[in-house]
């Protein structure tokens, strides 16, 4: 898979208090990762095994176009003006011949589905 990345705009509605907007996705170094901006995220400190952060309240899966699965895990989450800039990593990555994805984001109490194309870009 080589390095690239998939513009996704998508608001979410409000999951447990927090509402969701999906950034974009980006494969590089054999990973791949979705951007999200957080609103009502009150991140607590579950600081695990080499310092990292485990805390994100929700379950986050995509869905590719060949029906596979990819969970959301070990989250990246900074404070940006009020709001929370969270980056899942997304195990197995994302092919690169994955035209559209559908995101299942659920909390305690509810979920929400969304379809949506992808278009690649490679950098030059």
């Amino acid at each position: 898979m080589p390095d690239g990345y998939a513009a996704v705009a998508a608001a979410l509605p409000e999951l447990d208090g927090i509402r969701l907007a999906l950034l974009g996705l980006l494969n590089a170094d054999g990973s791949s990762w979705i951007k999200l901006l957080a609103r009502g995220l009150v991140p607590e400190s579950r600081t695990g095994p080499f310092g990292i952060d485990y805390y994100f309240p929700l379950s986050f899966w995509i869905r590719d176009n060949g029906g596979r699965w990819h969970a959301g895990r070990r989250p990246l989450v900074r404070q940006a003006h009020g709001e929370w800039v969270v980056k899942l990593q997304l195990v197995p990555p994302l092919a690169r011949s994955t035209t559209s994805i559908e995101v299942l984001a659920a909390g305690s109490s509810a979920q929400v589905r969304v379809r949506l194309p992808l278009r690649w870009g490679y950098p030059q």
